[in-house]
């Protein structure tokens, strides 16, 4: 693989867990937001700076802001979300999943921050994982 192979900017894709935040979003709106991804394999997408000023009006009567919040900061702030805001190219959109301006470089390089965080953090959970495995002779008896 080379360098420039490795760079190449692909979208990031849903996963199971990325629709299962999206629907949990969805389920307390009036009416589902095109811009999550509806099944597996749907593109995480950047949201549009204050899109929430969209999303909060459609909040179910009824429910807290409070629950949308959550379930939206869930979502947003994932580990795959930060991976597509990273992305060199990378472009926000609106409530309706359309393109409308670019990633700045800060907010990219903010994600990339991000990334590096979990990769740490991810990084720092094996080690303990594999530190904490009993060996033979430390088995219980």
């Amino acid at each position: 693989m080379t360098s420039s192979s490795r760079n190449a900017t692909r979208p990031v894709l849903a996963r199971d867990i990325d629709v299962a935040k999206a629907n949990a979003i969805n389920s307390l709106l009036i009416r589902p937001i095109a811009i999550l991804p509806a099944k597996i394999g749907d593109p995480i997408r950047p949201f549009a700076l204050g899109l929430w000023n969209e999303i909060r009006p459609l909040l179910r009567p009824g429910l807290s802001v409070s629950q949308l919040r959550r379930a939206a900061g869930a979502y947003l702030h994932s580990k795959r979300y930060y991976i597509t805001v990273a992305q060199p190219g990378s472009v926000r959109h609106d409530i309706d999943g359309l393109q409308l301006e670019s990633v700045s470089d800060a907010d990219r390089m903010a994600a990339q921050e991000k990334c590096n965080n979990f990769k740490k953090r991810d990084g720092h959970a094996a080690l303990l994982a594999l530190t904490k495995t009993p060996t033979s002779d430390q088995a219980p008896r």
